[in-house]
């Protein structure tokens, strides 16, 4: 199975309403207003319903963002896949470019890596697809 990746909040990114809050504690304070509110005044009926339903709105979203997340970590892996049996250039940040034939591919938590050789480069760095072995000379699996 594929894990999903969710992108984390940069520094600059600020989340705010109702998805900061998880089911429970959504509860956990519709529970203390209510335990709380002045008897002579009781909640308004409708102002429970619309919170209710902002619960409810909340929690589907937030199913669509996690599908969506799994099916972007199933599409990645397609395209990882597609690309073994191929000559790809990848850079990679301390060994510079690699090239060489993609011999598979594994899923992890950050997505799909393409073995390269004796390596394993993330998707995310491959710059380009060479060639298909047998369109080039043999010259080695990593250079």
């Amino acid at each position: 199975m594929i894990s999903s990746v969710t992108p984390a909040l940069t520094a600059n990114e600020q989340s705010t309403g109702l998805g900061d809050l998880g089911t429970d504690l959504f509860l956990e304070l519709l529970v203390a207003q209510l335990q709380n509110q002045n008897p002579m005044e009781p909640m308004d009926g409708n102002a429970l319903m619309q919170q209710t339903s902002q619960l409810a709105n909340v929690e589907a979203l937030q199913e669509v963002a996690a599908l969506q997340s799994h099916l972007v970590g199933i599409d990645q892996f397609a395209t990882a896949a597609g690309m073994v049996g191929k000559i790809v250039s990848a850079t990679d940040p301390l060994l510079g470019t690699i090239e060489g034939v993609v011999t598979g591919v594994k899923a992890t938590a950050l997505g799909p890596t393409l073995q390269i050789g004796d390596r394993d480069i993330p998707l995310d760095q491959v710059t380009a697809i060479v060639a298909n072995p047998a369109t080039r000379s043999p010259q080695g699996d990593v250079s």
